[in-house]
Order: C-alpha cells, then structure tokens, then sequence
C-alpha cells in the first residue's frame, strides 16, 4: 500500500516526495516550504559524495549525515501518522512490530561501512521521528553525536532496521511471481541522479530465494544529469551558430528581416542531430552499461546459456522513457548480437502485484515505485543476498 504525501508531493503524483527539505531560521525542519523557509535539495549525492562533510547552518556544524537523519525522520512521522490514522480498523489493538528497510545503491552493499552508516541513519532517524515535538537542527545533532540507542528505547527491535539493495528491492515482485525465472539477469535503474546497473543471478536454497550479485556498478547519469549535458551541449551550439553569424563577412547577402531568422531550428535535426548534441552523454551511458555486461560475458558468468539464448534486462525508474537511454541499449543489442557473437538482449517488464494497492495511478508507472514495494516486505521475506566481494571470478 502506497502512502500518500498529499501537501508535500510532486505535483506529478500524490505518491513521489521529492528529496528536498526546508528549515526556517529556528532551525525547524519541515517537508514543506513556509514563509520565509529555506530548501535542502540533493540530499541522496550529498550523503554519497561526503556524508561528514561539514556546513555551518545557523552556526549549527551540519553534514549531509545529519541532513538526511533530519529528512528521514519527518518521512517516518508522516507515514507513522498516516498509517496509524487510516488503517487502525486493519490491526485494532494489537501491538505492532514495525520494519524500516532502507534501499541502498547496489555497489554500496559491498562496503560494510557505508552499510553500518546507513543503518545507524535510520535508528536516529526512528529515534527522532517518535519524540514530541517538531524536528530541528539541534535535535538532530544532539542524536547523531550520543552513544547508539538500545532497542527498546526505539520502539522498534534494531534487527528490523535494514539495509536492501535497491535493485534487489525492485526485482522483489518479479522473484515472487509466475514470471520469474532463475538465472543471470541485468536490471538498470534509470534515476533523477543516478544509473545504477547490476548483473544478478537469482535462485533459491532451500525454499528461499537467494540473489548473488555478480557485478554493481553506478554513475550520475540519471535524468536531470541527462538534462544537464543537454543544455550545455545547446549552450555551446548555440555559440558556435551566434559566432558564425556575428563573423559573416558576405555583405551582398540580404539581412535577415525577422529575429526567429537568427536561431537555428534544432527541431529539424531528426534522430542524428539529437543523438550528435546528446554524444558525450550517450557515450558515457553507453561505456558503463557495456562495461558491465563485458565483466559477466569474460569474469563473473562466461559460461551462462543466457548469452546464447538472450540476456534477460529489465530497465526500470523514472527515466527509462527518455530516447536517449533506448538508443543506448538499442546500439549495445546490436553491438552484442554482431561483434559479441551473443543473441543479444530481452527486455523485460516488472510485472505488477495483485496485492499493490495504489489509488489514482496508471499501472504502467509501478516501476518507479518498484524500490518501495519490494522494500515493504520484511528483511526475512525478501531472502539472502551476496554481494559481488564474496563471490569469485570464473576464469
């Protein structure tokens, strides 16, 4: 069941919260912008570029670890709030056992230190979400900076705080349904931020399902990335076009009567032009999914029938429609087919869950809620997870 956010949404969908927070000049946090409020924005790279990297807001020594503990707490009071308010008819007076899991970008499951810091996020987050009163800068530090909390002062055993790979969480559905199959896959998560590309070989033991991650890697080649390489790549066009014209030593040729004369129409470059004005990008997306495919072809899984009979990929996230990414993977499946002497790629969709519940939504928008469904199952639930350092290269 999906929560809604309702007055601190995007505008797009009652259910996406941006990652963006507001404090005010007493230090007071808030999901929402109020008079007079100042925004946090990028909270997901600032934690994963420096988490202790220190800033003096309102003279109180701030890191991005201390911002995102702020951030996480009012997401659990709203949706403690929420829950507790709408669905008490679901659970009456039964005590509940509440579950935190919190998706992490899947080459972070290799490093047992970025794992413990996240964990440790969500318990002072918890801790701070259940205490009265608002959320400010000063609480927050005072919880970050204190001994470890025991689990009983937490209302939460620390057992059920968890850390998940975000692209084992989004293949969560696809393991529990008809659909899924075992054996190597490749999932790439097309984020606001990020591209995150993982090479995973589901199976079960003993009834349990078991994914071995074989290769993780990411960039900051998600949408808004894209979007900037776009305006700097139209920048520069636009200057070499301005300076031709401002150069133009013909004075026989007639002046121009109009303005809309001077720009050049980048409508009319069709598929080529785009592609030539997108080409650092391209080449960047295209170099680091290639690079991973490349590692399972000749290290991690060489002798695989998916690469004879068709390599099983799911793109998925927010940014999966735009064109650019399609003529990435478009160019990999024919570069594989011909010089990889493989049969290339099937794509696949995540299927939707009978038991996901969501008012309002097109069902074809459960990929970018697919992180938050698999993340809502409890830790023992979703099964057993090793990560690319515990698993050998076939050579």
């Amino acid at each position: 069941m999906l929560v809604p956010f309702l007055k601190y949404c995007h505008l797009s969908n009652p259910y996406l919260l941006p990652t963006k927070m507001y404090y005010n000049m007493k230090g007071h946090c808030s999901l929402a912008a109020t008079e007079h409020s100042l925004a946090v924005t990028g909270l997901k790279l600032k934690l994963m570029n420096n988490p202790d990297f220190v800033e003096q807001i309102l003279e109180i020594p701030i890191t991005p670890r201390f911002l995102t503990i702020a951030y996480i707490a009012l997401v659990l009071k709203h949706t403690r709030h929420w829950f507790l308010s709408t669905q008490r008819s679901l659970y009456g007076h039964f005590k509940i056992r509440w579950h935190v899991n919190i998706g992490i970008p899947s080459p972070g499951y290799n490093d047992k230190c970025l794992i413990e810091l996240y964990k440790r996020i969500v318990t002072d987050a918890w801790k701070l979400s259940v205490e009265e009163g608002s959320i400010t800068f000063k609480k927050v530090a005072e919880i970050a900076q204190s001994p470890k909390q025991k689990s009983i002062d937490l209302d939460i055993d620390l057992n059920d705080i968890n850390v998940i790979p975000e692209i084992l969480a989004e293949v969560v559905g696809y393991a529990k349904s008809n659909l899924r199959e075992t054996g190597l896959h490749v999932l790439i998560d097309i984020g606001a931020s990020t591209l995150d590309i993982s090479g995973f070989i589901l199976h079960d033991h003993e009834g349990e399902d078991r994914y071995s991650f074989l290769t993780s890697d990411l960039d900051t080649l998600g949408a808004f990335f894209c979007h900037q390489e776009r305006v700097k790549s139209v920048k520069e066009y636009l200057y070499r076009w301005f300076t031709h014209l401002s150069t133009r030593a013909d004075l026989v040729l007639p002046i121009s009567p109009t303005l809309a004369d001077y720009f050049p129409k980048l409508a009319d470059f069709g598929q080529e032009g785009e592609k030539e004005i997108n080409e650092i990008f391209y080449k960047k997306c295209w170099a680091l999914i290639n690079r991973t495919l490349m590692s399972l072809k000749k290290h991690r899984d060489p002798n695989s029938e998916r690469f004879e009979h068709g390599l099983p990929i799911f793109v998925c996230g927010g940014g999966k429609n735009l064109e650019i990414y399609k003529h990435v993977l478009d160019d990999l499946n024919e570069f594989w087919k011909n010089s990889m002497r493989t049969n290339g790629f099937i794509p696949r969709n995540l299927p939707v869950p009978e038991n996901f519940i969501a008012d309002s939504i097109d069902v074809k928008e459960f990929d970018r809620f697919a992180v938050a469904y698999g993340l809502s199952f409890p830790h023992y639930n979703i099964g057993g997870i090793t990560p690319p350092g515990e698993i050998p290269d076939i050579l």
